[in-house]
């Protein structure tokens, strides 16, 4: 008896520390988003990049539709001007800063707004830089490249079914075989690799 009762102290322990950390995540969340929203308003560019999201996950939480549509605290109504703003400095071109540019996509997948003006602003990126890109990428497994790969590939529907001929993604495609591919055999079987699993998904 006396170890069913303390088996279930333990479990509503456990449960209380849960909703506790998760209140105070919630908490610290918010207080980053207000600091965020402030840094940008008076462009103060380095502290708005010390706070900036370093993964997908805290960035889609951010600034992505679904947090903003149940009504929690959010920057959706944001994220364009605050992701402009995110690529728009020249500090941004350094190894430093292109890291944790890569670490946020690493996780990444398509979608509409924020995630597609992120996209936007990191191809643009890719191929202003390939070496360092390259630099970093080969940093990181086959499979967290794969994933980065997947998401900087991966365009909206309707395209999806016509990548191929779909005349901004062709040539974007073309300079990431010319910049990235052709300099790297290990980067080539990968991204060749991305972009077969995201034709496949849109059959």
């Amino acid at each position: 008896m006396k170890h069913i009762i303390l088996t279930i102290l333990i479990i509503c322990i456990g449960i209380s520390k849960s909703e506790s950390q998760e209140k105070m995540t919630d908490a610290n969340n918010n207080a980053i988003m207000i600091q965020l929203k402030n840094a940008y308003q008076k462009q103060d560019y380095n502290t708005f990049w010390n706070i900036f999201p370093n993964n997908f996950q805290q960035f889609i939480y951010y600034y992505g539709f679904e947090n903003y549509e149940k009504g929690n605290l959010s920057l959706y109504k944001n994220y364009y001007e605050h992701i402009t703003y995110l690529f728009s400095s020249n500090l941004i071109k350094d190894k430093e800063h292109i890291e944790k540019l890569v670490s946020i996509a690493i996780d990444g997948y398509w979608d509409a707004d924020a995630s597609n003006h992120y996209q936007d602003g990191i191809q643009d990126l890719i191929i202003e830089m390939p070496d360092m890109f390259i630099d970093i990428l080969l940093q990181y497994s086959d499979a967290e490249l794969e994933k980065f790969w997947s998401y900087i590939l991966d365009a909206p529907f309707p395209f999806a079914k016509d990548f191929e001929v779909h005349t901004g993604y062709k040539k974007f495609f073309q300079e990431i075989s010319e910049k990235i591919c052709n300099k790297s055999e290990r980067m080539n079987r990968i991204v060749k690799k991305a972009y077969k699993k995201i034709l496949d998904s849109a059959e």
